[in-house]
């Protein structure tokens, strides 16, 4: 599937140790040049602060 144009957000659980993954995941769209990728920062709690 292709995302053209979309946003991508990705979220986490917020804790470090497992968010290294989501971190991998978006370095991997932007190494591919996809424009529109965004992290929520703090997992799902994070989005409510």
């Amino acid at each position: 599937a292709t995302a053209g144009g979309d946003h991508l957000c990705f979220m986490g659980s917020g804790r470090d140790e497992e968010d290294k993954y989501v971190r991998m995941v978006v370095a991997y769209f932007l190494r591919r040049n996809i424009k529109y990728i965004s992290i929520a920062s703090g997992g799902y709690r994070g989005t409510f602060k």
